[in-house]
């Protein structure tokens, strides 16, 4: 097969999975304030929608005010201690956001959410997409027992997927990349260099070490090299 053919084959490939992927979400908190980037829904709730155009958001969000969603929108509803995470990852003062909790609390979940708030104040800024992130954590192999199971689980709809081996996670909503996430493991030699990549946020993925777990943990001196002065909207670092 020549290299023409193949090339259009991956292009129709790419516009039939664009199709299929989520087209809007809306992201839901529990907050004591309603943010500047959300709109109020009911009582504490508030609402970000992302995708499709802006009478299509108009439409969503009052179709969520009256507690009915419409169909094709994937609603992520956040608890109030992750909503209070989100919040401040994505409008908070600190540079730096920890978040703790025990296995099972959607640590992860809420860390994708702010994610995608994030990645979409960034293309509502005019600034160039996707929005590039670092993801590191101990090894690799704790990455695919763990992140790459939570991004590809059925809640998300599809709009996440991994690409290069699971190195990279994509963010498409609508059609549009809006993020790229390079995972990758510290517990290499190569791990300072890959610290060193562009990157608009940083996110440390376990942080600590977990003695139980069998988890290594990302070195301090390895942190510490990834958390240097970026050009975005919001150059934030998390960890837990």
């Amino acid at each position: 097969m020549s290299r023409l053919v193949v090339e259009r084959v991956e292009k129709l490939a790419e516009q039939v999975a664009a199709m299929t992927r989520v087209q809007m979400c809306a992201i839901v908190l529990d907050l004591a304030a309603c943010p500047a980037w959300a709109e109020a829904l009911d009582g504490t709730r508030c609402a970000r929608l992302i995708g499709g155009q802006k009478t299509d958001r108009r439409r969503a969000l009052a179709a969520l005010r009256k507690g009915q969603p419409p169909e094709g929108l994937v609603v992520l509803e956040y608890r109030p201690g992750a909503s209070r995470f989100i919040a401040e990852a994505v409008s908070g003062p600190a540079p730096e956001v920890a978040c703790w909790g025990a296995r099972g609390d959607r640590k992860t979940s809420a860390a994708l959410g702010a994610v995608i708030i994030l990645a979409d104040l960034h293309r509502e800024g005019g600034a160039p997409l996707p929005m590039r992130w670092m993801v590191p954590t101990g090894s690799h192999v704790e990455h695919e027992l763990k992140f790459c199971r939570t991004v590809l689980a059925l809640h998300w709809g599809g709009m996440w997927s991994l690409r290069e081996d699971k190195h990279l996670a994509v963010l498409t909503i609508d059609g549009v990349e809006l993020a790229h996430l390079d995972l990758f493991g510290t517990s290499d030699p190569g791990a300072l260099d890959r610290m060193r990549m562009e990157a608009a946020c940083l996110w440390v993925e376990e942080a600590a070490p977990a003695a139980l777990e069998g988890g290594g943990g990302v070195p301090e001196d390895a942190y510490s090299m990834s958390c240097r002065p970026v050009a975005c909207r919001r150059p934030v670092a998390w960890r837990w």
